[in-house]
């Protein structure tokens, strides 16, 4: 996880005009597992007709991609591993492996047959396309003809070093001819598999409560890799490799430009995904349908999981698991010394004014020796944080308009819409042109704060009730306040809505 830059500021990076005040605070750790999209190595899936070769053929002449070095991780003129199968699995042992050097000028690698390919017993080719990582786990029947798969990979074969897998390449018994047959690993059949990134085994996830977003270029996942696919269809899941029925699907979603997926747990599945303890996510492109002919897949390793309940009042199966675990892994919460979090207490106005603070990092902030507020010493409890948000203009209080004092009411329960207007602040005002129609029933363009509500909804940090109500004047329960920092955070400040 990454450590950003924002907090209230954060808005500028959107074009928006943020609020004047001090140098930017540091924004909360990124609860959201970037991939990049640059690979440190790639696999080719190539599903190629089959080649047919003579049993007395004893070379291979293999012709490399135009972009094998970016794919292998290395040099063409650098050592590459080759591999022949009897079957896609690549865990299975070969029935042929050796070293070879490409030409860098022509790209191709000659892999030597000594005893020729009679001496190797044809196997029944095998479709293992669900990315289980063996064909053993497959429910994809075995293909209908015999051969053999050909692998070239960089060396050692280890996270690193990528691979030019191609299926159903090489089948006995065509015509008898030279010793020495050319096939071209980049034929226009194969489908590049142009990302493979394995995240670092010992980075582990504190808990699979968070997003995975998947960056490319854009396009890539509305087009495919090759950018002509017309029905290019994302599809997530968790997997423990070899350990058949802990797969979990995740929900993944494009966004608008096709530059990046982002796929979440789905909130009903924690538990299941904690129990199975998966070791990697998978994150799959399909032209139409999983497991279809066309195919890309990326795979993230999990490391070392682990699913742990850190409130006694949050089971993993409660409705705002994910926003409660999040909060509390980004230091925003700390919950109660009985180990609670409190999720139904309503959230006093100083709170609300702490879990900002915490979200835009805790920066560094001397409270002034007098306090803005006549109902507030700096002895008060988060009278740092209340002072905070007033400097940088997201809160202003009460003014007496007899007098011109102001108070904060730090003892209040914040309301919904008040909640809003703290959000819409803490984002920098953005340039945004409510409705002339409410999208709720209980509120209309006069209402206090129609603006901010309005903008909340617009950027699905509150859906509302289901009977299409607000409830403005409604105290914001802990668990809520979860649930509206966790969607700022992952959703309109990142951009993945």
């Amino acid at each position: 996880m990454v450590r950003r830059r924002g907090g209230i500021i954060a808005a500028c990076i959107f074009g928006l005009t943020a609020v004047v005040g001090a140098a930017a605070p540091a924004q909360a750790v990124d609860p959201v597992i970037t991939i990049d999209p640059t690979p440190a190595w790639a696999e080719i899936y190539a599903n190629n007709p089959p080649v047919q070769l003579s049993t007395s053929t004893t070379s291979l002449d293999l012709k490399l991609p135009s972009d094998a070095a970016a794919l292998l991780g290395k040099s063409v003129s650098s050592t590459l591993h080759y591999r022949i199968y009897n079957t896609e699995d690549n865990t299975a042992t070969p029935l042929l492996s050796g070293d070879a050097v490409a030409d860098p000028s022509t790209l191709h690698v000659s892999v030597p047959i000594p005893q020729g390919l009679a001496s190797f017993a044809s196997g029944s080719m095998q479709y293992c396309h669900d990315a289980t990582g063996s064909c053993a786990n497959t429910t994809v029947p075995a293909q209908a003809y015999s051969g053999f798969v050909v692998v070239v990979t960089g060396t050692p074969v280890a996270p690193g070093n990528g691979g030019i897998f191609v299926q159903s390449a090489l089948t006995n018994g065509g015509p008898t001819g030279s010793s020495t047959v050319s096939i071209d690993l980049g034929v226009p059949q194969a489908l590049p598999l142009t990302f493979f990134i394995q995240k670092d085994s010992s980075t582990s996830l504190a808990s699979y409560t968070d997003k995975l977003i998947f960056r490319s270029v854009p396009g890539y996942f509305t087009s495919g890799p090759d950018k002509t696919w017309t029905n290019a269809f994302p599809y997530g899941f968790f997997w423990k490799q070899g350990a058949p029925g802990t797969r979990t699907d995740a929900q993944v979603n494009y966004s608008a430009d096709g530059s990046k997926a982002i796929a979440t747990v789905p909130t009903a599945s924690i538990p299941q995904v904690c129990s199975t303890h998966p070791e990697s996510f998978i994150l799959g492109v399909a032209d139409g349908a999983i497991d279809s002919a066309r195919y890309a897949l990326g795979k993230v390793a999990l490391g070392t999981p682990q699913c742990t309940q850190r409130f006694s009042d949050v089971p993993i199966n409660s409705s705002f698991y994910r926003e409660i675990q999040w909060l509390a892994t980004q230091g925003i919460t700390t919950g109660f010394p009985d180990g609670s979090y409190g999720a139904t207490f309503a959230v006093h106005r100083d709170a609300m004014a702490a879990f900002l603070y915490r979200q835009a990092g805790s920066p560094s902030w001397t409270p002034p020796a007098t306090s803005p507020f006549v109902d507030m010493t700096p002895n008060s409890a988060f009278y740092k944080e209340v002072t905070w948000l007033a400097y940088y203009g997201i809160t202003t209080g009460w003014v007496d308009p007899n007098n011109g004092q102001r108070s904060f009411h730090p003892g209040d329960n914040i309301n919904r819409d008040a909640m809003a207007a703290f959000l819409y602040r803490f984002s920098g005002t953005p340039n945004w042109n409510a409705p002339a129609t409410s999208p709720f029933t209980d509120i209309t363009p006069i209402s206090p704060f129609y603006k901010e509500m309005t903008w909340l909804a617009a950027a699905r940090i509150s859906t509302g009730y289901a009977d299409g109500t607000f409830h403005p004047l409604s105290p914001v329960n802990r668990d809520a306040m979860a649930a509206f920092l966790y969607r700022w955070q992952t959703g309109w400040y990142l951009g993945t809505q």
